[in-house]
């Protein structure tokens, strides 16, 4: 391993498996700002952590945080590495989770998940029988990644092995890499030639896959797409086809994409019984009123004929069901100053909704006699939701700016994080223990940021892609100055 691979390799094992590749070029970049100097000061404190350093005396103001990064860092590679403990394998660079232990991914399943019943007894039905591919396609935030996980979470009492690839966090999407790393960690032993031979990798893990029942899922794959739908790598395209095509096959794959691969749809029209693509929208009425229910609002009853009931119908039918909008707009009602009051809300917003309604009529009678209904509509439902978000982050830079500056400063992590990397945004305030845990209760609070355990059991912490895109806008006109 080289130094260059051990800076990557070593701030990953600490920031929990990765940290933005932007932060990296702010650190070894020219720019200066006070909050990447604070950010490379977590970074210090979390790296010198992890090898057991003292780190106090290192971190000093009046030094060059970046020269400091790089010194030490030098003299922790030529000691590790003297030592024998630098390992030469780069496979760390995906978000995989392997294990023949059932209960390992129950962490993955939302417990809260709301509905589509139906639809999933429908596609475990299919998975646990002839079809081997599935793909759940829909717009950002309409509950991909929930839905595939609840999916995992039925089936694995069937694969004694499961594997997770999420394209979203990595920038080394080839195959030839995600089969080797599949590869290693189902127990085979690769030489550095076996790595560079796409041609042994694709037969070896096809041959794996059809022989053995693992349950595959690969998450953002239209990470790994062209912008007119096709492949990157034409590996992809191959494995798809064989997998489809073979005479039997063990695995099952589940895969989640804003967009439908045209390849793909191609090979899977040949073997519909082996293929099925599921589109997600968003949650029917009922659905809709059970959300709000387990999210904690009194959403009455239809014999009580509540204005509150009526109001909460009113908004799911607006961003039609959109599991991301209605999250945000229930943190909002449920935080100050309304704390749960949904008429109070409907007072303060009803314009925000009423114009979303009036969106959607002028919508449909443009569409009425347009094929291309539903694909306006996609688009109209995503302006909507990303419109309503952008308010919300307005809202919050008024009522708390601190979570305002917290959330999209910690925008730069594309990665799950600890606290701490939050915490780090806030350092230049001066802010008690105590305080910064209430900023970021209100982050928790109003569902702007997500909470996850990992399989190393630790509590991280990230931003939902929409809030994330949002975030970074938001960042890039701060550092400009709008």
């Amino acid at each position: 391993m080289d130094w260059a691979e051990f800076i990557k390799e070593i701030a990953r094992q600490k920031l929990h498996k990765e940290v933005h590749r932007l932060t990296f070029i702010e650190i070894f970049g020219d720019n200066e700002s006070p909050t990447i100097d604070k950010t490379i000061e977590g970074h210090l404190k979390g790296i010198y952590a992890l090898f057991e350093a003292e780190c106090s005396a290192l971190i000093n103001p009046k030094r060059g945080k970046k020269e400091i990064l790089r010194k030490h860092l030098q003299t922790l590679y030529a000691s590790q590495k003297d030592a024998g403990e630098i390992s030469d394998r780069s496979d760390s660079i995906f978000s995989l989770n392997t294990s023949n232990k059932q209960d390992t991914h129950t962490q993955e399943y939302d417990p809260n998940f709301v509905g589509r019943e139906s639809a999933i007894a429908t596609l475990i039905a299919k998975l646990s029988g002839d079809c081997r591919v599935l793909i759940l396609t829909g717009i950002t935030g309409i509950g991909k990644t929930a839905f595939a996980g609840r999916l995992t979470a039925e089936l694995l009492r069937n694969f004694p092995e499961s594997i997770k690839i999420n394209f979203d966090h990595y920038q080394d999407t080839d195959f030839a890499s995600v089969a080797a790393f599949i590869l290693t960690n189902s127990g085979e032993i690769l030489t550095p030639e076996d790595r560079n031979d796409s041609q042994l990798l694709f037969n070896w893990i096809v041959t794996r896959l059809e022989n053995n029942p693992y349950l595959l899922v690969i998450d953002s794959l239209e990470f790994i797409l062209k912008g007119n739908g096709d492949f990157h790598d034409e590996y992809w395209e191959k494995f798809f086809n064989y997998l489809l095509s073979a005479n039997s096959c063990k695995s099952r794959i589940i895969i989640t994409s804003q967009d439908l691969p045209q390849e793909l749809y191609i090979i899977g029209s040949r073997y519909p019984t082996y293929w099925h693509c599921e589109p997600l929208k968003g949650f029917n009425d009922i659905e809709q009123l059970e959300f709000f229910k387990q999210a904690g609002l009194n959403i009455g009853t239809d014999s009580d004929k509540s204005d509150s009931r009526t109001y909460l119908k009113r908004i799911g039918a607006a961003y039609e069901g959109h599991p991301l909008a209605l999250r945000v707009i229930t943190g909002e009602i449920t935080s100050h100053p309304f704390y749960g009051s949904i008429v109070a809300y409907w007072k303060k917003y009803r314009h925000e909704v009423e114009k979303v309604e009036q969106s959607q009529k002028e919508e449909k009678a443009k569409s009425d006699h347009d094929e291309m209904r539903l694909d306006r509509y996609t688009s109209s439902l995503q302006m909507a939701v990303k419109k309503r978000v952008e308010k919300t982050f307005k809202r919050l830079a008024n009522d708390v700016p601190n979570a305002y500056f917290m959330l999209i400063f910690g925008s730069v992590y594309s990665y799950p994080v600890g606290e701490n990397f939050y915490f780090n945004t806030l350092e230049t305030l001066g802010l008690e223990e105590e305080d910064k845990y209430a900023v970021l209760n209100t982050l928790r609070d109003r569902y702007l940021i997500e909470e996850m355990i990992d399989d190393n059991d630790d509590y991280l912490l990230r931003q939902h892609n929409l809030i994330r895109t949002v975030a970074l806008e938001h960042l890039k006109k701060s550092k400009n100055g709008k």
